[in-house]
């Protein structure tokens, strides 16, 4: 989703990528620190200064606040699990997105991309797959005990 505006001190940056995560359980779960992500867009266009002996972070504007900044195009959250080992599971999966059309679920994992198999791709790899507007990619998937293909026509989302 997208945020109407953020501020941070004299920093105003405009439809800013945001995370507020529905799970109860998990490391998606919001806590008493934080209820959600702001996404990577505000930290690339800015220079992160992390000041330990005054406990602040200082975000210098080093690109354009103007422009939306892009996410994933899939919809889709992938993470990478110790077991089964080099395993690539679907965290979370944004309604409507093409995962959620394509009927991709959360907790599904991840065999295949395109015909490579996981075990030939790094999770970046992955995640630079679902992140290209225009691509069509094909997915092999296990749920349960059940494997099946679904197809994403990734399109810019929000």
């Amino acid at each position: 989703m997208r945020m109407p505006e953020l501020r941070l001190e004299g920093l105003a940056i405009h439809r800013v990528s945001t995370g507020l995560s529905r799970s109860t359980q998990g490391s998606l779960s919001p806590t008493k620190e934080e209820d959600g992500l702001i996404g990577v867009g505000v930290f690339r266009r800015t220079r992160m200064i992390i000041d330990y002996p005054h406990t602040r972070i200082i975000l210098e504007p080093r690109g354009r606040f103007d422009l939306p900044d892009t996410v994933d195009a899939s919809g889709l959250s992938v993470v990478a699990e110790e077991r089964p080992a080099g395993a690539f599971r679907v965290a979370y999966v944004v309604d409507g997105s093409p995962g959620a059309t394509a009927g991709v679920r959360s907790g599904d994992e991840i065999l295949r991309v395109d015909n490579q198999p996981r075990s030939s791709l790094t999770l970046q790899q992955v995640r630079d797959g679902l992140a290209v507007p225009g691509a069509q990619r094909r997915l092999t998937l296990r749920r349960g005990e059940r494997t099946s293909d679904a197809v994403l026509g990734l399109r810019m989302l929000f």
